[in-house]
C-alpha cells in the first residue's frame, strides 16, 4: 500500500466519522454474500472491493458483512452509514452514526493532471477553468454525488453540479437531470478536500437536522 501517512495526519475528521484504509486484498478476506457480487469481477477489482469492505469494518470497529444492494451501494448495519473509496493500490473507507449523519460521502484520487478531454467533461460553466485542478473538482464532485445519492437516489452528470473549491460548497445547477428534484433535494452542500504530492481526499457529511432526530 502506498505511503498514506502524510496525507492522514492531515485529515481533521468531523466528530462521529471514523476513517480507516487498507491494502486491495484477496477475496477471501469477504464475508459469502460480499463474494457473491464479485463472481464475474476481474481480479483487481475483486481484490480492490475486498480491501475496501475490510477498511469499512474497520472504520465501524465491528467485524460484519457488508452486502451489496440492488443499487450497488453497500448495505451498512443497523444505525450505521458510510462511504468506501478506492486509489490504485489504497482502499479507504469512513463510517459513522446515523443519529448523526445522513450520509456522507468519500473519494480518493491520484494526485495527477486530467486529460484535457476528460476535464472537459467534469468542469461546468460555473466552476473555475483552471485545468491544472480538475482532478480535485473531479473528486469533489465525486464525494458530494456519493451523499447526495443515499438521499435522492438518483444518479447524475458532472455537468448537474459546480463546486467551489476555496469555499468548500457545491451547489446543484439547474439543468435537465434536476428540475424535478424537490427544493430539499438541491440546497447547498459542503464538503472538505485535503490532498498531498500523492493524493487527493475528498468528503462530504450530510448532517441530521435538529427537528429530524
Amino acid at each position: 500500500m502506498k505511503d498514506m501517512t502524510h496525507i492522514l495526519d492531515q485529515i481533521d475528521l468531523p466528530v462521529g466519522l471514523r476513517m480507516a484504509v487498507s491494502p486491495p486484498l484477496d477475496p477471501r478476506h469477504l464475508f459469502d454474500e460480499e463474494a457473491a457480487a464479485m463472481t464475474r469481477a476481474v481480479p483487481s477489482r475483486q481484490a480492490e472491493f475486498t480491501g475496501g469492505r475490510v477498511a469499512a469494518r474497520r472504520a465501524l470497529g465491528c467485524d460484519v458483512a457488508l452486502p451489496v444492494t440492488q443499487d450497488r451501494t453497500p448495505l451498512w448495519p443497523e444505525g450505521r452509514t458510510g462511504s468506501i473509496s478506492h486509489c490504485d493500490d489504497i482502499c479507504l473507507a469512513v463510517a459513522g452514526d446515523t443519529a448523526k449523519i445522513v450520509a456522507v460521502g468519500v473519494d480518493i484520487e491520484p494526485n495527477r493532471p486530467m486529460p484535457s478531454d476528460l476535464a472537459d467533461e467534469i468542469l461546468s460553466a460555473e466552476d473555475f477553468d483552471d485545468p491544472a485542478l480538475a482532478t480535485h473538482v473531479f473528486s469533489a464532485k465525486e464525494a458530494v454525488f456519493k451523499a447526495h445519492f443515499m438521499c435522492a437516489r438518483r444518479m447524475y452528470g458532472f455537468q448537474a453540479l459546480s463546486v467551489s473549491l476555496d469555499q468548500g460548497i457545491a451547489r446543484f445547477l439547474d439543468v435537465d437531470e434536476t428540475r424535478d428534484l424537490p427544493p430539499a433535494f438541491k440546497t447547498e452542500l459542503q464538503f472538505r478536500q485535503w490532498s498531498d504530492a500523492a493524493h487527493i481526499v475528498s468528503l462530504c457529511v450530510i448532517w441530521q437536522r435538529e427537528s429530524d432526530k
